[in-house]
Formats: C-alpha cells, sequence, structure tokens
C-alpha cells in the first residue's frame, strides 16, 4: 500500500492518531493534514430552532418539564428506560418520556411495550393524522394527573426531537450495534448517557470522556441511580450538558478546513496543468 499512499497529494485526517498511521503505512507527511471529523459539523446547537419549537408545541412539553428522551434505541432499551421512568416520576411527577426506536419496523413493537405496562402515551404519528381529530391524543387509557410518556414513531424528526431533552440516552450501546450518535443531543447542551457498546464511535466517546462531557453506563442496572442523580442535581446535570456542547463546538470546522485544502490543491493543479510525478488527490 506504501506505493499507492506515497502518489497522494493530500490527505486530510480526521484525529493526529489516524495521520500517524497513515504515514506508518507510507503516506506523505506534506500531504498530510489533520483536519478533525466532519461528523461534528452541521449539527444544530440551537434549542430554539423552528423544528424543534414545532415540535415541543406539537407533543405539548412545557417549560417546567424536565425532558428524558431516549433516542435510536433497540430491544430492550426502550423498557429499560420506561421502568426508569415510571420508578422516577413517582418523585419528580413533572418529568416526561420521550422513547424514540431506532428502526420504523419496531414502532409497533414499542407501542405494545407501554401498552404491557398499562401506560398512557401519545403517538406523533396521530398528531400528524388529520383523522387523530376525532380521537384522544393519549393511547389505551385516561392520562389523569399523570403525564403521558410520548412514542417518536416517524421518520426523520430525531434530530430535532434531540433538542427537547434535558437528559439524552443514545440506544445501540446496551445492545450489540455498537452505539449511535451521541454527537447531536451533546451539541444542543443535553446531559448525554450511553451504555458501553460504543464501538461505532470509539473516538468521539473517548474526546466526550475526557472532557467529562458524558456518562457512560456499564450496566443497565446504572441507569435508573444516575437518571435519579441527574434530575435531582440540576447544576451537575447542566454541568454535563455544557461541557458536551463544548466538545463539540471545538471540534466544528472540519468541512471548512477540508474545503479550503482542496481548494488550494486545485488551484495548484490547475496552474501546473498537471500534477507532477503522477501524484494524485483523495
Amino acid at each position: 500500500i506504501a506505493p499507492t499512499l506515497s502518489r497522494i497529494s493530500l490527505i486530510a485526517a480526521q484525529s493526529q492518531q489516524y495521520a500517524d498511521r497513515l504515514k506508518s503505512l507510507g503516506a506523505r507527511t506534506d500531504a498530510l493534514w489533520v483536519t478533525g471529523s466532519i461528523k461534528f459539523d452541521g449539527v444544530d446547537t440551537d434549542r430554539e430552532n423552528p423544528k424543534t419549537t414545532a415540535l415541543r408545541q406539537a407533543l405539548g412539553l412545557q417549560a417546567n418539564q424536565l425532558i428524558f428522551i431516549a433516542g435510536s434505541t433497540q430491544e430492550p432499551e426502550e423498557e429499560l428506560c420506561l421502568q426508569a421512568w415510571l420508578q422516577l416520576r413517582k418523585e419528580f411527577p413533572n418529568l416526561r418520556f420521550v422513547s424514540v426506536p431506532r428502526h420504523k419496523e419496531r414502532f409497533e413493537d414499542v407501542a405494545q411495550v407501554f401498552l404491557r405496562h398499562n401506560v398512557p402515551f401519545i403517538r406523533r404519528s396521530h398528531l400528524m393524522d388529520p383523522e387523530s381529530r376525532l380521537r384522544p391524543a393519549t393511547t389505551h387509557a385516561e392520562s389523569g394527573a399523570e403525564l403521558p410518556a410520548i412514542l417518536l414513531d416517524t421518520i426523520g424528526e430525531l434530530s430535532a426531537c434531540w433538542g427537547l431533552a434535558d437528559i439524552a440516552f443514545v440506544g445501540g450501546s446496551f445492545g450489540n450495534r455498537g452505539g449511535q450518535n451521541m454527537i447531536e443531543p451533546a451539541a444542543y447542551g443535553a446531559a448525554v448517557l450511553f451504555g458501553p457498546n460504543t464501538s461505532n464511535f470509539r473516538d468521539v466517546v473517548a474526546l466526550f470522556r475526557a472532557n467529562h462531557a458524558c456518562v457512560q453506563l456499564s450496566s443497565p442496572d446504572q441507569l435508573l441511580p444516575t437518571l435519579h442523580t441527574l434530575i435531582q442535581d440540576r447544576q451537575q446535570r447542566k454541568n454535563f450538558g455544557q461541557r458536551a456542547q463544548n466538545v463539540v463546538l471545538s471540534q466544528q470546522g472540519a468541512t471548512l478546513q477540508t474545503v479550503e485544502l482542496l481548494r488550494s490543491l486545485i488551484d495548484d493543479l490547475n496552474t501546473s496543468r498537471q500534477p507532477s510525478d503522477g501524484q494524485i488527490a483523495a
């Protein structure tokens, strides 16, 4: 691979570690640039953005309510989070719970989880359905004094939904999927939790952990006490969220830097008309 790498004129690496690895494999030092990860670019940091604001209004969430969102979840994470919420709302009645399964094929399965626990809940899809005006927003039981849970059974709204979260559990991390994107809730300043299995975001998790900007749970048993601490200790919750958002902001700019490097390379190529020594760009 060294002969091929040595012919590349520009390599934008997301970290110094990746740059060092590429150099050891034969990439030229003058071709290597550490630009950061583009995963941090393009995420919203404004909780008052139009989509999040509209979603808050549609779901009937109030300013005095604390919002716990479990997003991109897989089985059995929805039930774990629901059971934790059911315990916590006895002490914190204004705690709202929003469940966002990773795959649409599981929307009905998760609805059945709510039904088995006799939990009144709102289905987001019903609020978007014109026929929903003919039926109550809550399902299976009247909410009474208890605030209903929310099932976000739609596609494409999770990014905006994260902007509602005070506490965010990012799924796929107690199962075998390797975790999901924790950058989006972190960008909004939510206190971010996830389980031990985060191989898909290994570098991101290492960065958050190094900055004390997340809580990584080693087992499902830690979920309830960790949530209780974050709900009870407002300052600790805010500190986690602020540090998480600061990490995201500090890592932004990789896309722009990469574009500038490419523009410079193209200008050089146009000047010389063709790359010398058979070099190529990647």
